[in-house]
């Protein structure tokens, strides 16, 4: 067998392994708590305030693979992204590892809006495995993959730090930025409250802490609401521009519910890090009737923490190494208009060469066929190695 052809089997091998263990990514993580048996070579420990997770394989052949996770709760217990990565996956985990792969992940050393926090984490993690092989010039390649807001800090780390990252894969993340993510879930809950006034007793502006414990209950009074009054439904979908399944009439509820649960979970959280509330609608007319702007609910934002926002959570466009993106065009959580802004701010940085952005038809916050994320992987290990 031919070296080239040898090159080209490992690749798909490759590209089949990390397919199955991104594809299993509810943002959420387990308990901190290794597997037994875990593949050799693999190892639970610490650093600093995270938690991490390291594979160094005998015959490691230089390629280090590092997850970014998604959003999680600030509600859960900090621990391992062990829903996304096994142990159902653990037998993948083995496999890649017995192809001579590192692989890494990390928990963060903060949960909710992580963004800023998670690149010193990542940093220190790439410094941390180039320690286990005792010498840096045997870590050759790093690839970065990440899916959901771990998609997001795919993207920074490699406008930030081309020089560590040699290329990366962002799934269904939130690319153009937080502020217009923010801006999303922040106009779905006001027009929601303007429709449906009972749901809840607060606004956006004052989410109260223990509001996410009674979450459960919120979540049938969404779903009666928004079954129970098809017109008002319509409307609110109309003007937020929230993705919805044409086949499926559930999927309104499930919208509202998905995004509904990081305006009231995940709120407080992200005003304590940036110094206050970043979201502000003040001076925003809605495409809806006269009556709905001038009752719709209006929050005033603080301008640290917008200014805060745009430091840490916005993207440039600045790519200096291969970026390949995977999105659903209907994705309720992350809206698709993600990918036309970050493609809009990379060709204003003249760096289009390097993105590569693949639209996945149906409705789903990373809901992806096998063969779509292989595609993807098989894209980004061209451009990488070419």
């Amino acid at each position: 067998m031919s070296l080239r052809s040898k090159s080209i089997q490992m690749t798909v091998k490759i590209i089949l392994l990390l397919c199955i263990v991104a594809f299993t990514w509810p943002v959420a993580a387990n308990a901190y708590d290794c597997p037994d048996p875990w593949p050799s070579g693999c190892d639970c420990d610490s650093l600093g305030d995270q938690l991490i997770l390291t594979c160094l394989p005998d015959d490691f052949n230089g390629t280090l693979i590092v997850y970014a996770h998604g959003y999680v709760y600030p509600q859960e217990d900090l621990s391992l992204p062990l829903e996304e990565i096994g142990p159902d996956n653990l037998g993948v985990i083995s496999l890649l590892v017995e192809s001579g792969f590192g692989f890494a992940t990390t928990s963060y050393s903060e949960k909710g809006y992580a963004v800023q926090q998670a690149e010193g984490d990542l940093i220190a993690l790439v410094e941390y495995f180039e320690d286990l092989v005792e010498a840096p010039e045997l870590l050759d390649k790093v690839l970065l993959v990440g899916a959901s807001e771990g998609g997001l800090i795919t993207t920074m780390m490699l406008e930030r730090h081309p020089d560590l990252f040699d290329g990366g894969l962002a799934m269904c993340g939130p690319i153009g930025g937080m502020p217009y993510q923010l801006n999303y879930i922040g106009d779905f809950k006001v027009i929601f409250d303007y429709f449906f006034p009972r749901v809840f007793d607060f606004g956006m502006g004052d989410v109260p802490p223990e509001a996410c414990d009674a979450w459960e209950e919120y979540v049938d009074a969404i779903w009666r609401k928004i079954q129970s009054h098809p017109l008002k439904t319509l409307r609110l979908f109309d003007i937020t521009d929230a993705a919805f399944d044409l086949f499926d009439a559930t999927s309104f509820a499930d919208t509202a519910e998905t995004v509904l649960k990081y305006s009231i979970c995940g709120t407080n959280d992200l005003k304590d890090k940036a110094g206050g509330m970043p979201y502000d609608n003040q001076r925003t007319w809605y495409d809806g009737s006269l009556w709905l702007n001038l009752f719709v609910e209006r929050v005033a934002g603080v301008s640290a923490a917008q200014q805060y926002v745009a430091d840490y959570y916005q993207t440039t466009g600045d790519l200096q190494v291969p970026l390949v993106t995977l999105h659903n065009l209907s994705d309720p959580a992350v809206p698709y208009r993600h990918e036309k802004i970050y493609k809009q701010l990379v060709a204003q940085k003249e760096k289009s060469e390097n993105l590569t952005v693949w639209p996945v038809l149906g409705y789903g916050h990373c809901n992806f066929k096998p063969w779509q994320v292989l595609g993807a992987f098989y894209i980004l290990n061209n451009q990488v190695n070419n």
